[in-house]
C-alpha cells in the first residue's frame, strides 16, 4: 500500500503541530523549515485538514495553527481517509460472480486480511502515539521553541 506524499506529509505536518502546541499558534513556515517541506504544498495541505476540523487558524501577529481537536482523538486513519479517500490495497473483485478459478478466491481473501490489518492499525494510531513514539526513538525534540520578543 502506497500513501500519496500529501498524506504523508500531512501526518507529519500534524505530529510537529502536535509536538509544538505549547508553544501557541504553529507558523506554515516553521513547520517547513523543521520538516523539510515547501511551504506552498503544505498550505495546500492546511487548507484541506482546516476544511475538515483538524486544524484551526488564526490570523495576525501571533497567526498561524493550532490543532482543531485533541491530538489523542485524531487517527492516522482519519486523517489518511480525508486525504486519499477509503483505503484499500486490494484489486477490486465482483463478490456475485463466482470464482471459477480456486487460486483467486483465495487470493481475494488474502487481500481482504491486508485491507482489514492496515484498517485497524490507522484507525488505532493516533497523532498523539505518533509523537510518543517519535519521543521515545529520539527522534523529535523541541529543539527551536519560538522567540518571543517584546
Amino acid at each position: 500500500m502506497n500513501f500519496s506524499s500529501k498524506t504523508i506529509y500531512a501526518i507529519q505536518m500534524l505530529v510537529d503541530m502536535a509536538v509544538y502546541e505549547a508553544y501557541g499558534n504553529v507558523k506554515i513556515k516553521d513547520v517547513s523549515n523543521r520538516q523539510g517541506i515547501s511551504t506552498k504544498y503544505l498550505e495546500q495541505i492546511i487548507s484541506v485538514l482546516a476544511k475538515a476540523g483538524y486544524v484551526k487558524g488564526e490570523r495576525g501577529p501571533q497567526g498561524g495553527y493550532r490543532l482543531g481537536m485533541s491530538s489523542r482523538n485524531m487517527t492516522v486513519g482519519m486523517i489518511v481517509r480525508t486525504i486519499e479517500g477509503e483505503v484499500s490495497s486490494a484489486p477490486t473483485y465482483d463478490a456475485s460472480i463466482e470464482c471459477p478459478w480456486i487460486p483467486k478466491c483465495v487470493e481475494k481473501g488474502l487481500w481482504s486480511r491486508i485491507d482489514a490489518a492496515v484498517n485497524e492499525i490507522i484507525d488505532n494510531t493516533t497523532i498523539a502515539d505518533l509523537v510518543d513514539l517519535a519521543k521515545k526513538d529520539g527522534m523529535m525534540d523541541v529543539l527551536d521553541a519560538p522567540e518571543y520578543y517584546i
